[in-house]
């Protein structure tokens, strides 16, 4: 299995402007490299300016291996101080259980997925970096794709790209590419539904360990009345018919009522849950609920997967002519870009007159060294000199014709 090509993208919410325009103005974008493994693609936040070391989205590699949040929770024993969820920051485009590049090696290795994520992971990436500047509007590296020639170096050109490795610029050099804040290739984000998944299982997980810290301390269980429990076992009962049905739902030769199958005991992670275990605890039963409700919507997305044809990219046209009529988004994009490529077609052009003048500097310095040596010549040698003048001019006619010629074809 060959390791993951990495790609280059970018933690956005776009959709903010329609909703609070001095937020979205205020809202910075979170650069990342990405890899996709079994459908679902992992990120690394390479901004230092919101996190001091790289940070991984661990529950995106946990539903690649099949996992729930709560499962990969329990599974690994994480504890709060392990990991974020959205660093503290209202509105976050991406919430997810992020943890430090360590502990994301540590649990690729326990679930053996560690060969695929080799460049993914790689500790050279570790003093690479990426951060937008809100003030001039645009991404500033301190790494570069090499593949990519200079002349065509864009934002969107990282994104067009995959790649095995960043190479770290030298001598705290930086490269600027241009970015429009709007939704387009490269730039992702969580929906509603998904982040509500992701705080519902993280938010059950921590409660219920608090739950059992006080639980422990004390030595009492927490008593509830026969209609509780039953109200618990009839909730566990529902998540599991609905789970069932779900699974079999595109199977047309399957009575769902006669297929539906329900356990009294699952595991979650490492630790087993019983049905009649919710009634010990609220806690416990939030943990249940959010982990059904994420295994629910992993097998529609997985269905989905399966039966959604490839994306196409509509292109729409005018009746009288070819010109494709961009959207607002689209031409800011292309805008970028081209002000890339200008930008480093200036800095060619300063290179190249910076070379002609110092040909031209050197040039005059020949000429005035050759005076110099007329002058000695004519005051110290006065007699005998003229074959020594004579050469001297032929040098200095050749000197002269060879600075105009250099000067006109350049």
């Amino acid at each position: 299995m060959s390791p993951a090509l990495l790609r280059f993208e970018v933690l956005f919410d776009w959709t903010r402007k329609d909703e609070d325009l001095f937020s979205f103005q205020q809202a910075s974008m979170y650069p990342t490299f990405a890899c996709t493994f079994n459908d679902h693609t992992i990120y690394r936040i390479i901004d230092h300016q919101l996190v001091h070391a790289h940070r991984i989205s661990i529950a995106q590699l946990w539903r690649a291996c099949g996992l729930t949040v709560t499962e990969g929770l329990f599974l690994f024993d994480l504890r709060r101080t392990d990991y974020e969820t959205d660093f503290a920051i209202s509105f976050f485009p991406f919430r997810d259980v992020w943890v430090t590049v360590p502990v994301a090696r540590m649990i690729a290795q326990k679930l053996a997925v560690e060969d695929k994520l080799t460049h993914f992971l790689d500790p050279a990436l570790d003093k690479v970096f990426s951060h937008y500047s809100l003030e001039r509007g645009d991404l500033i590296h301190n790494w570069k794709v090499d593949s990519i020639p200079d002349a065509v170096y864009s934002t969107r050109a990282i994104v067009d790209a995959p790649f095995y490795r960043a190479t770290l610029l030298p001598n705290n050099r930086k490269v600027r590419t241009q970015i429009a804040r709007t939704a387009q290739p490269g730039v992702v984000m969580r929906d509603r539904m998904e982040d509500g998944l992701i705080l519902w299982q993280v938010t059950a997980y921590e409660e219920f360990v608090k739950s059992q810290d006080k639980q422990n301390a004390s030595d009492i269980l927490q008593e509830n009345t026969d209609d509780q429990a039953t109200l618990y076992e009839a909730i566990w009962d529902a998540f599991q018919g609905i789970l069932c049905d779900v699974k079999n739902i595109d199977r047309p030769d399957v009575d769902l009522k006669q297929a539906r199958v329900l356990s009294d005991s699952i595991m979650l992670g490492n630790m087993p849950l019983r049905r009649e275990y919710l009634a010990q605890t609220s806690s416990l039963l939030q943990v249940y609920t959010s982990t059904i409700a994420a295994k629910i919507a992993q097998e529609l997305a997985h269905k989905n997967l399966q039966t959604s044809p490839p994306p196409t990219i509509p292109v729409t046209r005018t009746e009288s002519s070819d010109i494709d009529i961009l959207s607002p988004g689209k031409a800011g994009v292309l805008l970028h870009e081209r002000m890339d490529v200008l930008e480093h077609m200036l800095q060619k052009t300063a290179v190249e007159n910076m070379d002609r003048s110092k040909d031209i500097d050197e040039l005059n310095a020949q000429i005035a060294t050759i005076k110099q040596q007329i002058h000695e010549i004519g005051f110290h040698n006065t007699q005998a000199g003229g074959w020594r003048v004579l050469e001297v001019l032929i040098v200095l006619i050749i000197a002269f014709f060879g600075y105009y010629y250099k000067l006109y074809t350049m």
